[in-house]
């Protein structure tokens, strides 16, 4: 119940946790745990790719860190234009 000025308000709170909601909820958790897989997968990859590549630990390393880098900064450069993506 709400209260606004004088008058009461009831709000229906089913129809809150409804539909979308758990759509929104199960989208938000899929995308947070890819982003976060591919930060942490190239330290799994780091030693295949040295063998295979015959490189060394900081040239290979710097696969990952590149990626990470470009990836934060496309993010930030939505936040500065307001840019939003809509499937």
């Amino acid at each position: 119940m709400i209260m606004v000025g004088r008058q009461e308000t009831v709000i229906n709170r089913r129809s809150l946790d409804e539909g979308w909601s758990w759509i929104v909820l199960v989208g938000s958790f899929v995308s947070s745990a890819l982003v976060g897989g591919i930060y942490f997968a190239y330290g799994v990859f780091t030693q295949a790719w040295i063998n295979e590549y015959d490189s060394s630990a900081a040239i290979t390393s710097m696969v990952g860190s590149t990626a990470s880098a470009f990836t934060s900064m496309g993010g930030e450069d939505c936040v500065k234009q307001k840019l939003t993506f809509t499937v």
